[in-house]
């Protein structure tokens, strides 16, 4: 994150602070397979050294705080724990953690941002300070906030965290023809989409692209799971190739095709939903809202270019991401969105990095969005 400034918060010394930054850039690189939880870190402190930290990996297994007690051991006592999310007061697949760090003997708690769970919000800090456990929370929300974005998305805006992503030639030009799948990255920006894919459990498309492409949609990178996305397609001219449908179902995915008309079905793993309009603002609703009353908290949006274009113009997306390709295509090849065409974009440019011979531009939406 390359963070060279950190203000000073009252109560935490700058040990305390250079840590929490620490764990959140830690907690960012392991993020993926926490899914429906999400990622956290934490660390145990005492004397500003660090004693122990852990990290929630995934789904299940120990969470954050527990791993960085058991750590510790008994030198946790009396020490302070800092966490990157609000430590959890219920009971999932795991025990409480404020429990755990009652039991532990921790005299401080330090976090970077509440939960985003209405429900959860400042629950931790009733408990923890009932028992004469000094709270800091809340110190570090928006570095925070990069911990775990999708969660956040969910429970705060009860919707998924929707990202688009695009590569393009200089002009401008996602393919330098409308034959079929054309990889125009470099290899280095193509390992940082399969990372992108590892934070979402949707990727969404148009029907031209599948049936042009033929593409997998999938996570091919390590991962602690084998989980894989599920399948959104957007298909209001209901063209779409139904054999790769059947394909695709067969090697296990879910799929979820948006039309305008009904179509049965009575494949388990195949849902369909009818409503898709002209009206893009209301496609986009619906898509939405099916994904969120499917617990899905987060959305990748990959193309091609009338869905790019229709998302764009909604402006139902969280953030942008244009890996600009030093290649030119001409006026022959398939466009990010339809020539002549103008878009106003609500975003900030948050990143840019080289990635390969490629420069990948991330934009942040400036505001949030509500369906």
């Amino acid at each position: 994150m390359g963070i060279l400034f950190l203000p000073m918060i009252h109560q935490i010394n700058p040990f305390e602070s250079k840590t929490l930054v620490y764990l959140i850039e830690k907690t960012i690189e392991k993020r993926g397979s926490q899914y429906p939880n999400p990622a956290v870190g934490a660390a145990v402190v005492k004397n500003n050294q660090i004693i122990s930290e852990g990290f929630h990996l995934l789904y299940g297994y120990d969470h954050a705080e527990v791993i960085a007690l058991n750590q510790a051991g008994r030198a946790a006592q009396g020490a302070t724990l800092l966490v990157t999310l609000e430590p959890c007061v219920h009971h999932g697949k795991t025990p409480p953690c404020v429990e755990k760090i009652l039991s532990a003997g921790i005299k401080r708690v330090i976090w970077a941002i509440n939960d985003p769970n209405p429900r959860v919000d400042g629950k931790a800090q009733a408990i923890l300070e009932a028992q004469s456990v000094e709270v800091i929370p809340h110190c570090f929300p928006e570095l925070g906030l990069e911990c775990l974005k999708e969660f956040h998305a969910f429970h705060k805006f009860n919707r998924p965290f929707v990202y688009v992503k695009s590569a393009m030639s200089i002009d401008g030009m996602i393919a330098p023809n409308g034959d079929g799948l054309n990889y125009i990255s470099s290899p280095e920006s193509l390992h940082l989409v399969q990372q992108l894919r590892k934070n979402v459990q949707a990727i969404c498309v148009g029907a031209n692209t599948i049936n042009i492409d033929q593409p997998r949609l999938n996570i091919r990178i390590d991962q602690l799971n084998d989980f894989q996305p599920v399948i959104v397609i957007l298909d209001p001219q209901h063209h779409v190739d139904m054999n790769w449908i059947d394909q695709t179902l067969d090697s296990g995915r879910n799929i979820i095709l948006f039309r305008s008309d009904h179509l049965d079905s009575n494949h388990d793993r195949f849902t369909v939903i009818s409503g898709l309009t002209s009206d893009k603002l209301a496609n986009w609703q619906l898509v939405l809202r099916t994904l969120y009353a499917q617990k899905i908290h987060g959305l990748l949006v990959e193309g091609g270019s009338t869905v790019f274009r229709s998302i764009l113009d909604a402006g139902y997306f969280d953030e942008l991401w244009v890996t600009k390709v030093p290649k030119l295509f001409g006026s022959d090849a398939v466009p990010f969105v339809s020539p002549g065409s103008e878009i106003s974009l609500d975003v900030s440019l948050v990143s840019s990095v080289h990635y390969g011979v490629d420069v990948v531009l991330k934009y942040r939406k400036d505001h949030a969005f509500s369906i």
